[in-house]
């Protein structure tokens, strides 16, 4: 907060020079603290509350470098999301897992859940259509297993390079 408005809390705008002249400091923006407001973020050891910080008067968002302007889940329940995602399960597994994991109150949605996992497919589709003609490779080795992903289906073929 001290370094988007240009000065340290309870100081004035305005900044006194050595000469004693008052003048006005490239780096201060308009506005002031204005409290804070209760945030609930989810994380993998269950929601936790937190204060975010208020401004008012400013000509500009604020985003805090560690919450950012909408956070409300962290990167370590992503990665758990995703990992489960890797894994075989479904959405809705997914979703069902982390209710009985963390409880009903840190759970994400279906629809959250499939934003998180529908990023990953992007990424994934993209490293996929990468382009290897730069790459010089001296040897290639190719692995191939066969790895049961659902209960009752056969066991589905993965081959490695």
């Amino acid at each position: 907060m001290d370094a988007f408005l240009g000065r340290a809390r309870y100081q004035r705008a305005t900044a006194v020079t050595a000469d004693g002249t008052s003048s006005e400091e490239s780096t201060v923006r308009p506005g002031h603290r204005n409290g804070h407001c209760p945030t609930t973020v989810k994380t993998t050891s269950g929601p936790i509350t937190i204060a975010r910080p208020k401004l008012r008067g400013t000509t500009e968002k604020f985003a805090s470098r560690l919450f950012g302007t909408g956070i409300t889940r962290t990167h370590a329940l992503e990665t758990l999301v995703i990992a489960s995602f890797v894994r075989g399960l479904s959405v809705r597994d997914v979703e069902g897992a982390l209710a009985d994991a963390l409880g009903p109150e840190a759970a994400l949605s279906k629809s959250t859940v499939s934003t998180i996992c529908q990023a990953i497919v992007g990424e994934y589709d993209a490293w996929c259509r990468r382009g290897l003609s730069t790459v010089e490779l001296d040897y290639l080795f190719l692995d191939a297993s066969h790895f049961k992903m659902h209960d009752g289906q056969r066991a589905e073929p993965l081959l490695a390079a």
